[in-house]
């Protein structure tokens, strides 16, 4: 018998972030569920949805 791999949650932190309702900083995160993502915070549990996602631009490396 084959067992299903485990998916694990999708979560990125957002780095300098404050959370609007608690007003801490470095708690919210992304979050994806069902094909949207939410903004969520892991101290006053403050969630809503993300309207429009925003594509992350590739690091590009400039020498000095």
């Amino acid at each position: 018998m084959s067992e299903l791999p485990i998916k694990k949650p999708w979560r990125r932190f957002i780095a300098g972030a404050e959370c609007p309702s608690c007003n801490k900083t470095d708690t919210t995160y992304l979050d994806q569920r069902h094909g949207s993502e939410f903004r969520v915070c892991v101290r006053c549990e403050f969630e809503e949805p993300r309207l429009e996602p925003v594509e992350a631009e590739p690091l590009r490396f400039q020498p000095e």
